[in-house]
């Protein structure tokens, strides 16, 4: 039985590590924000920095 678990649990773990998320391109428009950005699509603030290389929001 405890072989059984241990499968199971590995074999979720590598699921969910294959999962990709759709890539989204969107081009930023006059009076956007990062935050209204975030709260758009539902993105924190800092993945949205991080995928854009900012250092800071000013």
């Amino acid at each position: 039985m405890r072989k059984i678990v241990q499968i199971i649990f590995i074999s979720f773990f590598l699921l969910m590590a294959t999962v990709s998320y759709g890539e989204e391109i969107y081009k930023v428009q006059k009076g956007d924000t990062l935050y209204s950005i975030s709260k758009r699509y539902n993105v924190p603030i800092q993945e949205l920095m991080a995928v854009n290389n900012l250092d800071s929001i000013a």
